[in-house]
């Protein structure tokens, strides 16, 4: 007080004038205070946040609260309309100790602690959860409802069922169940790798909507199968509660379209059957087996072992086991089989002469190759002298080395990309393999007899698709039609011709030629003659037939990168079979590879690929009833400017669209159909990338198509043949091109043209 006294007194301030004063200070300051309100609240109304927080979005959960409800996955059926995979539920189960939970009587429907120890052993009896992990669970303090980890999840309603009824008969309470949202697959152990799975979303969250996962058809299809989910937003009290009937507002979910695959059901179990026998008797680390419908390239069964039920997940750990898919994905060295296509650029180009003779000696640079009769045994099991028919037979590597060596490996280069060896097919599935091709002149020659070049089945069967329609080949399918459930509007695949890598009557040349594997009794790697005291019949005949076929035997390289070279061990191959059959005007591509079998046999080989084929002749009507859905639904092009080359291929087959990418690069940068364009099923796009410009094989093209890629490469073109009469008849489509498919195109160049029926 005294202090204030002297303040006031040394300010030569009468006592009113400090209280103005005084008074002036707290008007400013509340003043200052005033205006920094009056900013930050019109700033809070102008920016609608506070500390981050947006006070809409809070005002707004404080009274309404938004659902999601996820629609109905898509079915994924056979081609027949026979269900794989569908919407299901799944249960967790509980025990409830929770002493409030009582029904309206007051009767009790917990469980007591002295009920434990039956519940302890309903569980071990139901699902195998032993008594200690049941006994701690149940046991911790505070617990009011007990759960069992994993050993207490994905139980089936049918399981669900039978311990509601163990648990009545015991005269026990307290068990529960949590409902999930869950896949089905209907026949378990079914091309699980090539159809893939789906799980929810978020593992912890029931709500979350199911994804596709772990490849597969399932994940490289979601976004077609998902649909999309309803939302409703509704009003809640001063409690928090949902009012019910107060909705703000809502939205209508959609179903995820139905996809019918080109996979038969019955083939398909047929193969599952047989690939169990096969691994039961040969003993493999891993085998593939596919069947494809020649005449469109549709896969009719496909699977592979080690392999794993998508219900239960279950891979028993087998050390071979992968995830992945053997048909598009795994690149390996495929062997002897890659012979037919070796033979098939020879006929195409004047090489092959298959009367002429060779001494079976090989050396390429400082590498020595043999015959694998030589391998086996140190010297010849029959002549050293063969002709190039014979050598064919014999899977002679030193006759086709030499053929390679005569055409030159540019022509066979030229042919192995024709064929579309080293880059993907682009079926739709994504993740596939691109496989490779050494350039040292010693992998070139070793890649005539299937070394030193990697593949994947899709690949082959692609190719092999030229012996079975006159040159002609096709692009492997997997989807036979889209239905959208909500519009009941389908979309329906036919065959995609790719392309004409041979000619006519070097697919008929080739597959008379690889007839004589089996029928051959001196020379045939697929007859009992070659294998002595055995007769000499075809090991492989289909309906009394011998099929074209061709067998293969492959070292495979060691997975140690700081060994190198290649396995030595006595079964570490990889074998394979590729069958034809009728081998004239083949219907069917069987392809199987074994690797390293304990105990290989080609007659197990035979026994599967003629009961699956058998079957596969007997069901062709029902097969070929299929593609008789009268399609009614439109696809809208997108605009695929700068976007990536390989996976818009993927999206468009997705669709059911027929993409051709132009030149080499992996940016797209011009499209021949505009986007926001409404267009059918089937129908070819252009995709010009910025790559180098080179010639594509235009086979099948129609006239717009080679009208557009002239004046994207800026070239001018002379049509020959049936160009149409104007008003009359549409032009035919391109038969014949003079440039050169794989050659660059430079601008200015002129092209002629052919117009007629493709075959």
């Amino acid at each position: 007080m005294n202090r204030i006294k002297k303040q006031a007194a040394a300010s030569k301030m009468t006592p009113y004038e400090n209280r103005r004063a005084v008074a002036q200070r707290l008007f400013y300051i509340t003043l200052i205070i005033f205006i920094f309100i009056i900013l930050r609240l019109t700033w809070i109304v102008a920016a609608n946040t506070i500390n981050g927080v947006d006070l809409a979005k809070a005002a707004k959960a404080n009274y309404t609260e938004t659902f999601t409800v996820y629609p109905k996955r898509g079915t994924i059926y056979d081609r027949t309309g026979k269900p794989i995979a569908v919407d299901s539920s799944v249960f967790t189960i509980y025990v409830t100790e929770d002493k409030n939970f009582v029904d309206t009587s007051g009767k009790k429907l917990y469980a007591e602690p002295s009920e434990f120890v039956a519940l302890e052993d309903l569980l071990l009896k139901e699902l195998n959860i032993p008594k200690a992990d049941s006994d701690s669970q149940l046991r911790r303090k505070g617990t009011l409802q007990a759960y069992f980890g994993t050993a207490g999840n994905n139980i089936s309603f049918d399981k669900k069922a039978e311990i509601e009824k163990a648990e009545q008969a015991a005269g026990l309470k307290g068990i529960g169940f949590d409902t999930n949202l869950a896949r089905q697959y209907q026949n378990g152990v079914f091309a699980s790798q090539f159809i893939g799975t789906a799980g929810l979303k978020d593992p912890g969250d029931p709500a979350s909507g199911l994804v596709g996962k772990n490849g597969g058809v399932e994940q490289a299809m979601d976004s077609v199968l998902q649909g999309s989910p309803s939302t409703e937003t509704v009003e809640k009290d001063q409690y928090g509660r949902a009012i019910p009937g107060a909705i703000v507002s809502q939205t209508t979910a959609k179903d995820g379209s139905d996809v019918y695959l080109t996979i038969s059901s019955d083939l398909q179990t047929n193969l599952e059957n047989q690939l169990n026998t096969f691994v039961t008797n040969d003993k493999p680390q891993q085998v593939s087996a596919v069947l494809m419908e020649a005449k469109t390239g549709d896969i009719l069964a496909v699977s592979q072992r080690p392999t794993y039920d998508p219900n239960n997940m279950s891979t028993n750990n087998d050390p071979n086991f992968s995830w992945g898919s053997n048909l598009y994905q795994g690149a390996y060295e495929p062997g002897s089989t890659i012979k037919t296509f070796l033979v098939a650029s020879a006929m195409d180009t004047g090489n092959w002469h298959p009367n002429d003779t060779y001494q079976r000696t090989l050396q390429v640079a400082d590498t020595t190759i043999n015959d694998w009769d030589w391998n086996e045994n140190g010297h010849f099991s029959i002549s050293d002298t063969f002709t190039y028919a014979q050598g064919f037979a014999w899977s002679s590597n030193t006759g086709m080395g030499k053929v390679e060596l005569a055409e030159g490996y540019g022509v066979w280069g030229n042919y192995l990309q024709r064929f579309g060896f080293a880059k993907p097919t682009r079926l739709g599935m994504g993740g596939e393999s691109f496989g490779s091709m050494l350039p040292d002149s010693v992998s070139q020659t070793m890649s005539a007899f299937g070394q030193g070049i990697d593949v994947t089945m899709i690949q082959m069967l692609k190719g092999w698709t030229s012996f079975a329609n006159n040159g002609e080949m096709l692009e492997p399918h997997f989807i036979n039609k889209i239905v959208n459930p909500n519009t009941n509007q389908v979309l329906q695949s036919s065959k995609e011709v790719i392309g004409k890598p041979i000619s006519s009557s070097t697919a008929k040349s080739i597959d008379q030629l690889m007839v004589t594997v089996g029928s051959d009794g001196t020379y045939g790697t697929a007859n009992y003659g070659v294998y002595k005291n055995k007769g000499h019949e075809s090991i492989f005949k289909i309906n009394g037939q011998v099929p074209a076929i061709k067998t293969g035997t492959a070292q495979i390289a060691n997975p140690d990168p700081t060994k190198g070279g290649y396995l030595e061990g006595t079964n570490d191959t990889l074998n394979s079979v590729v069958i034809l059959y009728p081998a004239e005007n083949p219907d069917y591509i069987f392809y199987m590879t074994t690797k390293i079998a304990q105990n290989y046999q080609l007659p197990d080989v035979a026994t599967l690929a003629d009961n699956l084929i058998t079957q596969a002749e007997t069901l062709k009507p029902t097969l070929d009833d299929t593609k008789m859905s009268i399609p009614n639904a439109k696809i809208k092009v997108d605009d695929y400017n700068g976007k990536s080359t390989g996976d818009t291929m993927d999206a468009l087959r997705r669709k059911l669209l027929q993409p051709v990418a132009i030149g080499d690069g992996g940016t797209i940068v011009a499209q021949s159909i505009p986007a926001k364009k409404q267009v059918d099923a089937n129908s070819k796009i252009l995709l010009l990338t910025n790559g180098n410009h080179i010639m594509p094989d235009m086979y099948g093209w129609s006239k717009s198509m080679v009208e557009q890629l002239a004046k994207w490469y800026n070239v001018s073109v002379t049509f020959n043949g049936d160009t149409g009469q104007k008003g009359k008849s549409s032009p035919g489509h391109v038969t014949k091109q003079s440039a050169d498919q794989l050659t660059n195109v430079k601008t200015g160049d002129s092209w002629t043209v052919t117009l007629g029926n493709t075959e």
